[in-house]
């Protein structure tokens, strides 16, 4: 299929009607089996463009918002178009059988996340990734990250001073490198360096705010943080630069 990437909501349909009437692909590789695909994979990515990501958040959380805004009913709206796209049987589809399906070449767009990185290793394809395209008319693509592995100390513990140095480590630049190069996907949020895939410039992280030089998608917004995007299983921007690119949370 010849396609290319979409920049708007509808546009994003228009690509998933074209793999649906072409009939070679699952237009939309996501289940609902393990029940937090949909929220994660489809409500936390698409939604932020709706509410304005943070904006959204904050609106919320001052009592300004409430769920049933029509921004969150929209949300849920065009989240119910994606089940004409789902596999058969979606309800039994599990989070594993959607990353097979798309990665055996069976599925042309999957729902993910910036953890998935190492896993698209496994495609023998060319694939790239975009972010939720923008509803019409807005510039800004918003994308949702979220902290992950985050480490504490147990105040039980008989060791308390080596528990402290210890995490102190893992807040330090040093261990910030060591950690985003040794596991793609997973950008710690501290000043440091890390190479966007084997053989790419290091990239700098200021205070853990990653933007690249791409004309759009991805914020990285401390522990550790993963982020969302769409990965669409025919030649597209460069998986590994569009899930560090920009976009705000």
């Amino acid at each position: 299929m010849r396609t290319s990437e979409p920049t708007t909501v509808e546009e994003f349909f228009d690509l998933l009607d074209a793999v649906r009437d072409d009939g070679r692909y699952v237009p939309l590789a996501m289940g609902a089996h393990d029940r937090w695909e949909a929220a994660t994979l489809g409500f936390q990515n698409i939604g932020p463009s709706y509410w304005r990501g943070e904006h959204g958040r904050l609106a919320l959380i001052d009592g300004s918002a409430k769920l049933s805004d029509q921004a969150y009913v929209d949300t849920l709206a065009a989240l119910q178009r994606w089940s004409a796209y789902l596999p058969a049987n979606a309800s039994a589809v599990t989070y594993a059988d959607a990353h097979q399906m798309f990665i055996s070449a069976a599925a042309a767009i999957y729902p993910a996340g910036s953890w998935e990185i190492a896993g698209f290793a496994a495609a023998d394809f060319e694939l790239g990734a975009f972010g939720p395209p923008p509803l019409a008319g807005q510039d800004t693509c918003y994308i949702s990250g979220h902290v992950d592995i985050g480490k504490g100390m147990n105040p039980a513990t008989g060791h308390p001073e080596a528990a402290r140095t210890f995490l102190a480590w893992t807040a330090s630049s040093e261990f910030a490198e060591i950690f985003s190069n040794a596991l793609p996907g997973f950008f710690t949020l501290r000043d440091s360096q890390y190479c966007c895939g084997r053989g790419r410039e290091p990239l700098t992280s200021a205070g853990g705010l990653e933007v690249l030089s791409l004309p759009s998608r991805w914020v990285i917004r401390r522990h550790v943080c993963v982020g969302k995007c769409l990965a669409l299983g025919v030649r597209c921007r460069d998986p590994l630069q569009a899930m560090c690119s920009e976009g705000t949370s």
